[in-house]
């Protein structure tokens, strides 16, 4: 199939991997998705898959290099991924040179999750967040983590967005910016329960 299909999308920009059977073991690098599309000219990934290891989304971002907008909808972070997965080779190279300034994350994920995306994409300049109601522990930790002026691992973020977020946690969220002045220009809006903070 792959041999029919060679060159047939070479406008592609924005790719979306998806498997709705939770397993998507038998892709790899060297698999031939860049003789269907032009990987290189790709400037929007969506990856909704959640069996599947972190470093196999460092390898397609590798083989992605001008992807400027990320979103990942369902991705498996297992805890010990995360030193050995950051002093990799493939992560400090992917990271010093990926071009990625917008990203949304559609899934829970924790503070230390949060940090090894953000160490991934140090150009990042907006990030949109989903929260429920079993993961709004993390989120004024991540909020300080996010904020904090002097972060050079956020240095470029001027945007937020938090989705689905409760009015309780809108409001403690206010309170923490203000209170520990975080930021000292920024502007802040509430739309159906979407948190939008900008500076």
């Amino acid at each position: 199939m792959i041999d029919n299909c060679l060159n047939s999308f070479p406008n592609t920009t924005e790719l979306t991997l998806t498997d709705n059977n939770g397993d998507l073991s038998k892709w790899s690098e060297n698999d031939s998705l860049h003789r269907i599309i032009p990987l290189a000219q790709l400037t929007k990934l969506t990856i909704n898959y959640g069996y599947r290891p972190f470093n196999k989304v460092i390898d397609m971002l590798y083989l992605t290099p001008n992807i400027h907008t990320l979103v990942l909808k369902c991705v498996s972070l297992v805890a010990t991924d995360f030193l050995p997965l950051q002093r990799s080779e493939r992560f400090q190279l992917v990271s010093s040179t990926n071009k990625i300034k917008n990203m949304t994350i559609l899934c829970d994920y924790s503070l230390h999750k949060i940090k090894l995306l953000i160490n991934l994409c140090p150009k990042l300049e907006h990030l949109a967040v989903r929260f429920t109601f079993k993961s709004y522990d993390a989120l004024e930790p991540i909020i300080q983590f996010l904020l904090l002026e002097t972060n050079k691992k956020t240095c470029h973020l001027s945007s937020l967005c938090i989705f689905e977020v409760s009015m309780i946690e809108i409001e403690k969220l206010k309170t923490v910016i203000e209170s520990e002045k975080i930021l000292n220009n920024y502007s802040m809006k509430v739309f159906d329960r979407m948190f939008f903070l900008w500076w």
